[in-house]
């Protein structure tokens, strides 16, 4: 994931257990978003399954950076779907405030 030993990720679930293959596609998506915002020093990713059928996978992704954390959250009727938009959500935060701080420099 992230070669700074300081970088924190804090996964939550509720109602399953998630397999490593999602927890390393967690790990991917959070690189990836990484790479356009270093600054991030922990990643809170909380999933819960609302055992509702369509769209009752719920997750949370919560970037911490200094300032204003980033946050974003999705459902879908899959985990890599719900997983894959919230990060997507989080990452263009990230580009935009990149960008934002950058005119300002």
């Amino acid at each position: 994931m992230d070669s700074s030993s300081n970088f924190k990720l804090d996964l939550q679930v509720v109602n399953f257990t998630p397999s490593d293959a999602l927890r390393d596609f967690i790990n991917q998506k959070l690189a990836n978003v990484q790479k356009f915002y270093s600054d991030a020093i922990g990643a809170e990713v909380y999933l819960r399954d609302e055992n509702t059928g369509i769209n009752g996978k719920s997750a949370r992704v919560k970037m911490n950076v200094p300032g204003n954390d980033l946050f974003a959250e999705c459902t879908s009727d899959s985990w890599e779907a719900a997983i894959a938009e919230a990060f997507e959500k989080v990452k263009r935060q990230a580009k935009d405030r990149s960008s934002r701080e950058h005119r300002h420099h």
